[in-house]
C-alpha cells in the first residue's frame, strides 16, 4: 500500500520535471474502501487488509490501516499525448470495524513462502469463497479437478473463471463452469451456473495427460503475471499447482500441468465463452 502511494508521488515528479506542465488538480476524488482480514492458516491468524476500488480493483496488503487513514496523493490519468486529462485525489474509507476471516486454501505452511506468494494464497482463498466452494477438495469429492484462472495473465485482473471436472465411472465426466468479477464496493460475484458432460475425445486427452503427471507434488510459481489454480484429486493422489504462465515459459518441468490447464480452459471457453462476457 505505501508503496502504490510512493509510485504516484514519484510518477508526479518525474511528470512535472519532464514536461514542465502545470497540473490543476479537478474537483473530483477517487475512492477506495478498506478492511481488515484475518487470514487463518493452520494454528496462525495473519492480519492484512482488503482494499477495493471505486472501479472493483482489488487487492491485499499485509498488516493492518487505522481507520483515520484517508489521504493517498494525487492520481493522474494520461492520454496517447502524454497529456493530463484527469487528475483525482486519492481518498480511503474504512468500510467496517468488523474483521473477515478467510481461511487459506492451500495445503502448504504460508511460513515457508514469500509475502509474495502468500498473497497469491489470500487472494485465491478468498475467490474460492465467494465461489461457495470448500476448500478441501480431497476429503469432499472422490475424483475430481478443479481450475481457477483469471481472464488476464498480466496487469490487474478482476474477472476469474472457475471450472470444477467430476470424473464418474464408466468414462463419463460432467464439468461445472462459472464466471466471478468484481466491478464496484460490492467487490467479487458469481454469476453464471454452467454444465456439460465431457466428450468421449475431451476426456481421454484429459485422462492421458493426468497419468503422465507426478501428482504427489505441489508447485507454486507466481511471478511474474497472474497465476492460475489447477487442483488434481486424481488415482488417489491429491495435489495444488498454482502457476503463472511466464513461470512455464522458464521451467519446462511444468509443461505436463500445463497442458491440463489449457486444454480444460480451452473446452471452458469454446462452450461457455467466460473470459469474453
Amino acid at each position: 500500500m505505501k508503496n502504490k502511494i510512493l509510485y504516484t508521488l514519484i510518477f508526479i515528479l518525474v511528470y512535472t520535471l519532464t514536461y514542465g506542465q502545470s497540473i490543476n488538480l479537478n474537483d473530483t476524488e477517487y475512492l477506495t474502501k478498506f478492511r481488515d482480514i484475518a487470514f487463518v492458516a493452520n494454528d496462525t491468524v495473519l492480519k492484512y487488509t482488503l482494499f477495493i476500488e471505486q472501479n472493483g480493483d482489488f487487492y491485499f496488503s499485509k498488516g493492518r490501516l487505522d481507520s483515520s487513514y484517508t489521504e493517498g496523493g494525487v492520481m493522474y490519468w494520461i492520454n496517447d499525448k502524454r497529456q493530463t486529462t484527469t487528475a483525482q485525489q486519492l481518498k480511503y474509507v474504512k468500510s467496517t470495524s468488523e474483521v473477515d476471516t478467510i481461511i487459506n486454501c492451500f495445503v502448504t505452511n504460508t511460513d515457508n513462502y514469500d509475502e509474495k506468494l502468500n498473497l497469491e494464497f489470500l487472494k485465491f482463498s478468498y475467490i474460492i469463497e465467494h465461489f461457495g466452494e470448500s476448500c478441501n477438495i480431497e476429503a469432499s469429492e472422490k475424483e475430481v479437478i478443479r481450475l481457477l484462472y483469471p481472464c488476464k495473465d498480466i496487469n490487474q485482473v478482476n474477472e476469474y473463471c472457475y471450472v470444477k471436472i467430476k470424473l464418474g465411472d464408466n468414462n463419463n465426466a460432467e464439468l461445472y463452469s462459472w464466471f466471478g468479477n468484481s466491478i464496484n464496493f460490492d467487490g467479487f460475484k458469481v454469476f453464471g451456473n454452467n454444465t456439460l458432460q465431457l466428450k468421449k475425445r475431451e476426456l481421454k486427452k484429459i485422462n492421458k495427460l493426468l497419468y503422465a503427471i507426478n501428482t504427489n507434488n505441489n508447485k507454486y510459481c507466481v511471478s511474474p503475471g497472474n497465476p492460475w489454480l489447477l487442483e488434481l484429486n486424481f488415482n488417489r493422489v491429491y495435489s495444488q499447482n498454482l502457476i503463472s504462465y511466464y513461470c512455464f515459459r522458464t521451467n519446462k518441468e511444468l509443461g505436463k500441468i500445463v497442458k491440463v490447464y489449457y486444454l480444460i480452459r480451452g473446452i471452458n471457453e469454446r462452450n461457455f465463452n467466460t473470459c469474453s462476457k
